[in-house]
């Protein structure tokens, strides 16, 4: 039983100091096993931060809330942090006071104590920390309880076990008042500073304490590392060889020049391009390589990176994923601790309270701050581990640090973010040790020649060698309807060619579709696919494109097939998309050379009103793609490939504005930081979509039907245990369109009852009023 007489206690089983230690030991290991700039210094301040971080906590108001379900204990005077803060700043500075350079350390460290259990907020100004500082008089309340206990035993206890690291309690009661005058004082000066550092140390130091914190508060241990062989690919490459591929000799040179360059890479160069034309096996070229390089940094750096792949898409995870399981099972390499594919968002607005203490269990506790060794994740949860204001996004700094971070389908970053997130890369590479391998067909130039090194040393022998399709251009805009009423006749004359249309929006892709099924006859094989369409059914249809029958199949979809969708047809028809799109998407068509040479045709669609529906798109990536294809009609893969994408890219950069970039730079470098990361949209109007429940048959009714017992209980192991399964029933639709079908607020989950399925979802279109 705890003895609340002659100790303090940070949680209802674990004595206060004994909480401040662990914590503190735990930080400076994380740093200890990191390679990064100031070390010695950063672990220093990390176990300073972690023996002060909870410090208020010995206020009776806090122990009194922490043993008693009175309510009237549950007030704003039981709040630790402010307090616990400004401690920190007081140890933190009297660290520095042989210094004559502390530069903002102590009042990093004061922001990082203050908000370690909620979000980031501005550091100065009318939304920040020194407004509330002005305004508090909580703290004053708490400095004087600290009087009154001076002579307890408890409070003796305490003040013996600072004075065991040259820190004065009692010096700092006493000069509480100036303290807190410094504190207003340096965030006046560390907002003006106007430097990108002090924020990546700021979340660097923040994501350490919220990780050694969490550790000790839910008992968990340290994680202890893996090791991966890079032999493994040996063994997988020679078992699964593709020989029936017409590119498989093409794959092969690839690889093998993509692991001969590991071999005489410089270190000190940390990133790196890998340009190859789509269809070319990059996942596993690019696993192969980064274990290789792996291994070198382990023995020439001392260290061992983990591999963070990361992905645009969410559909195209699963497939990745499988590919490096497949990589890990032929070796017998099994369970979380090596592989973890982390790809949910539903916990992301979650802010813990100064009082949650116990809210994870161990395993989702390693999952969420990517201790595996190799994270398969999205570009969102990447890059709002970077530039975020979020305590849960940027928990996962510290491990992003002395990594091998892969960026595949690279093209797909906004442009008007290029400045922001290239600066925040070269800063992660010269000062936390990381590499940075960014990937794709039609490379965008983020970085100037001099700042990136190509893994392909001569990438277009690759490109002259794949003639896969002809690109048609078809520079004149048609009306959906007449297109629709054409396509009918060309379907009937391409006997035994399997035919996708690509359109961009899922009002267009559904009009379409329900025309060629009124139209086209039994002979064939009509498949629909868009994120409208619950997961599980998205897999089946893909698995039916994938298998030979003797009909010719006939496939409308939206843009979600460009990337990672191992899907080959004969014949595409896209409507009209930026250079990188039409690229991606013709990457599905005869996409092994084993048939005739495939039609990649480009179109303009219209609606009844003649407006185009590339309004999805930046119109000035638009008018590029327009101004370079105005003159071809027809144009070979070769060709193409060779020369438009190069000047696409220039002509992107010149026209694109940075200004968001900078603007966003100006509000980080300020440390202008609450809701950042609402402010930092790599996806326009995600804010408006919500996750929807399609009770669609007897499996899902019956996986709602725990969900609802969960629920009530709110009970995350359990929810973790069906979490698979209850996906593969919820799509994401725009609120507005949920009509009057039930939605939790709480929990942000629409949900459409099998009683209503016939009103609100199509069993081959999807959700029926979503536009």
């Amino acid at each position: 039983m705890p003895d609340s007489n002659n100790d303090y206690y940070s949680h209802t089983d674990k004595r206060l100091v004994d909480h401040l230690l662990n914590v503190a030991v735990n930080s400076r290991r994380i740093i200890e096993e990191l390679a990064v700039e100031n070390k010695e210094l950063f672990m220093d301040l990390s176990f300073l931060i972690g023996i002060c971080h909870d410090f208020a906590k010995c206020t009776t108001f806090f122990q009194d809330y922490l043993f008693s379900d009175d309510p009237v204990y549950n007030n704003d005077s039981k709040g630790h942090g402010r307090l616990s803060a400004i401690f920190g700043y007081y140890v933190i500075k009297n660290y520095f006071i042989k210094s004559e350079d502390t530069k903002f350390y102590p009042i990093l460290a004061y922001i990082v104590i203050n908000r370690h259990h909620g979000d980031l907020i501005d550091a100065k100004g009318i939304r920040g920390e020194t407004k509330i500082l002005n305004q508090e008089h909580v703290t004053l309340l708490q400095i004087k309880n600290l009087k009154n206990q001076k002579y307890t035993h408890r409070f003796q206890n305490l003040r013996k076990f600072y004075k065991a690291y040259n820190i004065s309690v009692n010096d700092f009661i006493g000069k509480y008042k100036l303290v807190k005058q410094y504190i207003i004082r340096d965030l006046k000066l560390l907002s003006g500073d106007m430097n990108l550092i002090n924020y990546e140390e700021l979340v660097f130091l923040y994501s350490v304490l919220l990780d050694a914190d969490k550790f000790d508060a839910s008992n968990t241990s340290m994680h202890l590392r893996k090791h991966i062989s890079p032999e493994i690919m040996s063994s997988y490459v020679s078992a699964y060889h593709d020989y029936s591929s017409n590119i498989s000799s093409i794959r092969d040179d690839a690889y093998n020049e993509i692991n001969a360059y590991n071999s005489k890479l410089d270190l000190k160069n940390k990133i790196y391009s890998l340009t190859l034309p789509t269809g070319m096996g990059k996942t596993i070229d690019i696993i192969s390589f980064s274990l290789k390089l792996r291994e070198r940094i382990e023995k020439e750096e001392g260290f061992t990176p983990r591999i963070i792949y990361t992905l645009p898409f969410l559909s195209i995870i699963d497939q990745n994923a499988s590919v490096i399981e497949d990589i890990l099972y032929n070796s017998d390499i099994r369970g979380v601790d090596y592989l973890q594919k982390h790809t949910s968002l539903s916990d992301s607005n979650y802010t813990p309270s100064e009082n949650d203490f116990v809210k994870e269990q161990s395993p989702e506790l390693l999952i969420d701050g990517w201790y595996s060794e190799i994270i398969i994740t999205t570009f969102i949860q990447l890059f709002y581990s970077l530039v975020s204001d979020r305590n849960k996004s940027l928990r996962k700094f510290h491990n992003i640090t002395n990594s091998i971070l892969i960026l595949d389908e690279v093209q797909t970053i906004p442009p008007k973010y290029w400045y922001l997130l290239k600066t925040i890369f070269m800063d992660l590479a010269r000062y936390y040790n990381t590499w940075i391998i960014f990937m794709s067909a039609t490379q965008p130039l983020i970085f100037n020649p001099n700042e990136i090194s190509e893994i392909i040393t001569d990438k277009d022998k690759y490109f002259q060698q794949l003639d896969r399709v002809n690109y048609y251009f078809h520079n004149n805009k048609i009306p959906l309807s007449t297109f629709a009423h054409n396509m009918v006749i060309k379907i009937k004359n391409n006997i035994n060619k399997d035919v996708m249309f690509v359109l961009n929006t899922t009002e267009s892709s559904k009009y379409l579709y329900d025309y060629l099924k009124q139209n086209l006859n039994n002979s064939f094989q009509l498949i629909y696919l868009s994120t409208n369409i619950i997961p599980l059914d998205r897999l089946d249809r893909i698995n039916r494109i994938n298998t030979k029958t003797s009909k010719q199949k006939i496939i409308v979809t939206t843009q979600l097939i460009e990337a990672g969708v191992d899907i080959d047809v004969d014949i595409i028809y896209r409507d009209q998309a930026p250079i990188d799109s039409i690229i991606q998407t013709a990457g599905r068509c005869n996409r092994n050379n084993t048939h005739e040479k495939g039609e990649v045709h480009l179109v303009k669609l219209t609606d009844n009103k003649s407006n185009t529906y590339s309004t999805i798109y930046s119109q000035t990536l638009i008018k590029a793609t327009e101004e370079l294809t105005r003159n071809i009609n027809i144009i070979s893969e070769k060709e193409f490939n060779m020369k438009i994408p190069e000047l696409y890219h220039e002509k992107v950069k010149e026209s694109i504005s940075q200004e968001e970039s900078h603007r966003l730079m100006e509000k980080i470098e300020k440390l202008e930081l609450r809701n950042l990361q609402d402010d930092f949209r790599l996806i326009e109007n995600t804010d408006k979509l919500v996750d929807v429940f399609i009770e669609k048959d007897e499996k899902a009714k019956e996986i709602w039907n725990k969900y609802r017992i969960i629920r009530e209980t709110n009970n995350r192991e359990e929810f973790k245990k069906i979490k698979p399964e209850f996906y593969n029933y919820v799509i994401q639709i725009y609120k507005d369109k949920l009509g009057n079908n039930e939605y939790d607020e709480k929990r942000g989950i629409g949900y459409i009852s099998h009683d209503n399925i016939k009103d609100s979802y199509d069993e081959e279109t999807g959700y029926i009023n979503e536009k």
